[in-house]
């Protein structure tokens, strides 16, 4: 394998989570551990796939500096195993609670990272896992051990996750199955790794599971996540608007409450449908309505008896359901008194139930009381010319 292609593939991988990263930050954030364990998971795999690439770059001579090529074969050899500390924190929290102890597999992966940080350091002093000879990357005899380390973890979590995988009765099968493959590509690449030291095995396996994870499982996740976010959002507009609706007839049977006392009749119409079946009917010989469905013109066809002739077509006029509501128009009530043979007066009126007293009616209180009385007592029985 051409040498440059190490630190170009290993630079590649980074520049696609790079890119699959920043596409998610457009994605509203999903505040559970879940997404948590992945994000800091991904992130650390951009940070491997990236001083990877610098590794890359001193082997092949472009970076000439023995000291910098140690130090980034030093982070190599840490990030290889540290990187198992956030894949396993990851698996821990998908499988939920179907796995236990998960502190005791933290703490077993956290001796392993520490036991890879103390070879390190004695590589410092005596070369036990590499040692840099001319620009060159020379292995130690330890460093299969160091190498051992991590699969120790992905073993363990591979045989955990495989488990659940076998378990017919453990529902999303598919999803275990990816975690599986997920946490083999690192072992069976890492092995590669080793027969070839110069190919950038590690990064490809770190990738490929950071690839099979977001793309069958996280991306998955967060599209039946974000379906349960709309059906919860329609459920709440649902209940929200019936709260409304709720609201609407409590405030509509409290002004009802507070007309029955003062007024002799009262019907609730909604103008919409009313006025969409009614018409002006003072002038038809007959009639037009069915007296179970249609009080509001029944009503008046009785009261008009009673008007003078005076009032009579002023009655009708202010009864015309077809001009209400551009009569109504910026107010919440109109009314108007007629006056009646036998000296009588009675008061009709028009009442706004809820809504914008600017916009359209919807439903209206038509309400009719006997006002001879209150004339009496002002006083005011004079009748329209």
């Amino acid at each position: 394998m051409n040498i440059q292609l190490y630190w170009i593939s290993a630079l590649t991988y980074a520049a696609i989570i790079g890119m699959i990263l920043l596409s998610n930050l457009s994605i509203r954030k999903i505040s559970n551990n879940i997404e948590k364990s992945f994000n800091q998971m991904a992130i650390w795999v951009l940070f491997f796939c990236l001083q990877d690439a610098v590794w890359g770059l001193c082997d092949a001579g472009i970076i000439k500096s023995d000291g910098i090529f140690f130090l980034s074969s030093s982070i190599f050899h840490i990030s290889t195993v540290v990187t198992t500390f956030f894949w396993l924190k990851y698996v821990l929290e998908y499988l939920g609670d179907r796995v236990k102890h998960k502190r005791l597999y933290l703490l077993l992966d956290t001796i392993v990272i520490s036991f890879q940080i103390v070879l390190i350091v004695i590589n410092i002093f005596s070369t036990t896992i590499f040692r840099i000879e001319d620009g060159k990357y020379v292995t130690g005899f330890l460093r299969p051990f160091a190498f051992v380390n991590q699969y120790i973890v992905y073993l363990a979590i591979g045989v955990t996750t495989l488990f659940f995988v076998l378990k017919k009765e453990t529902k999303g099968n598919s999803q275990y199955r990816s975690v599986f493959f997920f946490t083999l590509a690192p072992i069976l690449l890492g092995v590669c790794q080793l027969l070839f030291p110069n190919a950038p095995f590690y990064s490809l396996g770190y990738f490929l599971g950071f690839f099979i994870i977001h793309l069958f499982v996280v991306t998955k996740d967060r599209e039946d996540y974000f379906n349960k976010e709309k059906q919860l959002q329609k459920i709440i507009e649902l209940n929200n608007e019936l709260a409304n609706k709720q609201k609407e007839i409590d405030e509509q049977f409290e002004i009802l409450q507070s007309m029955s006392g003062t007024y002799d009749y009262i019907n609730l119409l909604n103008f919409k449908t009313s006025v969409a079946t009614r018409f002006d009917v003072k002038d038809s010989e007959e009639d037009v309505f069915d007296i179970n469905t249609d009080p509001h013109t029944a009503l008046n066809k009785r009261i008009i008896n009673d008007v003078t002739a005076a009032d009579y077509n002023r009655f009708w006029d202010f009864t015309n359901l077809s001009t209400l509501d551009e009569r109504m128009k910026g107010k919440s009530h109109i009314s108007a008194e007629f006056a009646c043979e036998n000296n009588e007066w009675i008061q009709t009126m028009y009442v706004r139930i809820g809504g914008d007293i600017n916009s359209s009616i919807g439903r209206v209180a038509y309400a009719l009381r006997n006002i001879t009385m209150d004339k009496k007592h002002s006083g005011d029985m004079s009748r329209r010319k």
